[in-house]
């Protein structure tokens, strides 16, 4: 597997399956790709821009929006993890959600292929390899397909 690197470089351990996982997501794409990979039950928190599936999404708590959370609700959901990206959200929010919740997994995905290194990160952290691999693969199969139509144009 390797080693487990974030868009910072931080090293992430996959989980320690006896810890109650409870995640909050501050982007909208990746509450939708924890959902995707299986981990709804484990999402207790999102901002009000992550709305897909909606659905499901309707029944996690607000946080606030991805530039304005709100820190204390954060605080009083207790979670394990943080799920946070470069362009979406403030550096200055993170560094003091930093101080009560112990994982915070920065993301940074800037051409499509780089979500396939997002998919394994997600996938082996939170140890839902397989559908992260199906994920991965249907990504790769779309992805071939519009390049494929591309050439053709």
């Amino acid at each position: 597997m390797g080693k487990l690197l974030d868009a910072l470089g931080n090293e992430h351990s996959p989980i320690d399956r006896s810890i109650k996982l409870r995640i909050v997501s501050l982007v909208p794409s990746l509450t939708e790709l924890l959902i995707d990979l299986g981990l709804y039950e484990f999402i207790v928190g999102r901002t009000g821009f992550c709305i897909h599936p909606k659905n499901l999404v309707s029944n996690i708590p607000k946080i606030g929006g991805t530039k304005d959370v709100n820190i204390e609700k954060i605080r009083s959901l207790d979670p394990s993890h943080l799920i946070v990206n470069i362009d979406e959200n403030r550096e200055a929010i993170i560094k003091k959600i930093s101080k009560f919740v112990p994982n915070i997994v920065v993301t940074h995905p800037i051409y499509p292929i780089d979500n396939i290194k997002l998919f394994n990160l997600m996938g082996n952290l939170f140890r839902v390899e397989k559908k992260s691999k199906e994920l991965s693969n249907e990504f790769l199969k779309n992805l071939k397909k519009i390049n494929d139509t591309k050439k053709k144009s």
